[in-house]
């Protein structure tokens, strides 16, 4: 505005009064005033020439855009209304100062678009980067990065990227990538190819199945789904079991869904609580709000809201308020990070570890799970590995990616889990932008916390399904399409 104000106020008019000019010149020249007495005239005459010369002058129609700021206007008589193009130009320049402040006001807020905390490893992965090594810039952890993708053009670039500079960071030997794509009818097996290339060319150790048709994709029912994605996450999780029988294990597992993520929100994630937890995950987002609801549940196991802040029972609230790491229940959310004993077979676990309990399970598995019969009071250590599932018949309908973290609590006594408001991701990049930086942005939480401070909307609880269906089991409260995905697959096998 300041550019256009300039343009309109100055320019213009110079051009403007220029060509009046060059016009006044050219009709002067076409009807010269000759003098009546030839050539003898004294300067009297020329005087009167002169004045008669003005006087023609004044006589020619102003056009309205020949007033400059350079010539001084003649003063109107008294009581004359001023004339218009006087008055377009009177306070300009305050104009002019006032679009330059919202100029650099504007340029201010853009240039303190990051919220440093959600930076704060920025410069750590970047000298990994450029000082590429083994042992990476971490805490000596090992890692095992897992995702899978199903037509994600558009994602994997973004993720690959980021994952390379995670990966720098962690160090080539302390990493394994294991990604499995299947079904996919664009460019994603090519370019999961390309970043195969890449890790092999950093020495990565990785495991890449592409255009795979092992695990049959059949999306007949909300239940089948479900066994099809336990199904395929199991057999990404295989090479940590193979590894594991060979002596070669990890710290971390690290899960991704197919993400707009940064490498310093992956860190962020893998150093909470500088490494004390058995879990934790980030927020993911779509559309007008958090997306996976129906993984989610508060410390108390109750439902979520999709709106900031997103939680209903009071400390949860204010962590998130606080921008913290909250506890939860259970969560996946996009991306997490979970201990990766309880996923190795019990005979190739570490026997020195103290990290699971040797003494009988206590309280012992509810009788709605799976293995009560077999297992409802086996130590922890001696448990079966964890493994992606469906839900029993007893139990509550759920996602794979919810039953991940159940059993986690319930067969491992592993509950220090936490949802990380930070970490944000996305799944598509324009909602990945808003919610990442828009509503990161310095200006925008100050007034969430200070001004707007949830009114009231985040109260309104969002279920999916039924309200009347929701009802409270061993995981918490049971989203009412529970019931109505159940009642519509007995309807199909019927």
């Amino acid at each position: 505005m300041a550019l256009v104000l300039v343009v309109s106020r100055i320019i213009i008019p110079l051009a403007a009064q220029s060509w009046a000019r060059r016009q006044h010149s050219a009709r002067s020249d076409a009807h010269p005033l000759l003098p009546l007495g030839g050539d003898s005239y004294d300067e009297d005459s020329r005087g009167e020439a002169h004045r008669d010369t003005l006087e023609y002058d004044s006589d020619v129609e102003d056009d309205g855009e020949t007033a400059t700021l350079i010539e001084q206007p003649r003063p109107s008589p008294k009581g004359q209304p001023t004339s218009p193009v006087r008055r377009r130009f009177r306070g300009w320049w305050a104009q002019l100062a006032f679009y330059l402040v919202l100029s650099v006001c504007g340029l201010y807020m853009w240039e303190t678009r990051e919220w440093d905390r959600d930076w704060k490893y920025r410069d750590s992965i970047d000298t990994a980067v450029q000082e590429a090594s083994a042992k990476g810039h971490n805490n000596g952890e090992r890692v095992y990065l897992v995702a899978m993708f199903y037509n994600n053009h558009d994602v994997v670039p973004f993720w690959t990227e980021q994952m390379t500079r995670f990966i720098y960071y962690v160090g080539t030997d302390n990493v394994f990538v294991s990604i499995v794509e299947s079904y996919s009818s664009d460019d994603t097996p090519e370019l999961l190819e390309s970043f195969a290339q890449r890790l092999t060319d950093m020495k990565v150790r990785h495991r890449i199945l592409v255009r795979d048709t092992s695990v049959r994709r059949d999306f007949g029912s909300h239940r089948r789904h479900i066994r099809f994605l336990a199904k395929t996450r199991n057999l990404a999780m295989q090479p940590l079991l193979d590894l594991a029988a060979q002596g070669d294990t990890f710290d971390r597992v690290i899960w991704s869904n197919d993400v707009f993520v940064h490498a310093e929100a992956v860190v962020e994630l893998l150093r909470t609580h500088n490494g004390n937890y058995d879990m934790v995950c980030g927020l993911d987002f779509n559309f007008f709000g958090l997306y996976d609801l129906w993984v989610l549940r508060d410390r108390l196991g109750g439902l979520v809201s999709g709106l900031y802040p997103f939680f209903f029972e009071e400390v949860g609230m204010r962590m998130v308020m606080r921008d913290d790491p909250a506890p939860v229940f259970a969560c996946w959310n996009g991306i997490l990070s979970v201990t990766a004993e309880p996923f190795i077979p019990p005979e190739h676990r570490r026997k020195n570890s103290i990290s699971l309990s040797t003494s009988p399970l206590v309280p012992s598995l509810p009788s709605t799970h799976p293995l009560f019969n077999d297992h409802a009071r086996t130590a922890p250590f001696d448990m079966p590995a964890l493994q992606f599932r469906d839900s029993d018949d007893k139990e509550c309908f759920s996602s794979e990616s919810f039953l991940m973290p159940y059993d986690l609590r319930r067969m491992f006594l592993k509950g220090r889990m936490w949802a990380v408001p930070s970490v944000v991701n996305a799944y598509a990049y324009d909602k990945y932008v808003w919610f990442k930086y828009f509503l990161r942005h310095w200006a925008v939480q100050w007034y969430i916390r200070n001004v707007e401070n949830g009114s009231g909307f985040h109260l309104a609880k969002i279920i999916l399904g039924i309200a009347e269906d929701v009802y409270v089991w061993d995981g918490g409260q049971c989203h009412g399409v529970s019931l109505l995905m159940v009642r519509s697959c007995s309807a199909l096998i019927s």
